[in-house]
């Protein structure tokens, strides 16, 4: 049976311990400081992972010539149409060149597009609001 000094004994011993990590205390319960309008984000898991993957491939695009095992252009008839394998990841084309390699140069070609084409329309989008809201009217009705 534990008597009542063996409990005050180790109290005290739970104590002193706890008063070695008081200063940390505070750190501990803190949580991750997200602002208020992104906490609706991030508690969505689809939003999460679509960002996520776009993070992905967003990085293996611009890694490309680090991450690539293979030129994408040698062409290489000898290892034509193989299957994925060790050497070749995801396998190769009709003319030996590596799958792997030429799709992570070609995403880096495709978010060079897709951002030239994200910049046109957001600056023809931007004029064509501040006119309508500048002029009003018919301008307005038609552009909106």
């Amino acid at each position: 049976m534990i008597g009542q000094g063996t409990v005050k004994a180790s109290l005290a011993r739970v104590r002193g311990l706890w008063s070695q990590y008081a200063l940390l205390w505070p750190l501990a319960r803190r949580r991750l400081a997200i602002p208020g309008r992104l906490r609706p984000f991030w508690r969505d898991a689809a939003a999460v992972v679509g960002l996520s993957l776009i993070t992905v491939v967003f990085v293996a695009a611009v890694g490309a010539p680090l991450l690539a095992p293979h030129d994408p252009t040698a062409v290489h008839l000898e290892q034509r149409l193989l299957a994925p394998n060790r050497h070749f990841p995801l396998g190769t084309d009709h003319l030996g060149r590596d799958e792997l390699s030429r799709l992570l140069y070609g995403a880096r070609t495709t978010l060079a597009t897709a951002s030239v084409v994200l910049a046109t329309v957001m600056a023809i989008a931007c004029t064509l609001g501040t006119l309508a809201g500048y002029y009003g009217g018919w301008l307005d009705t038609v552009v909106i």
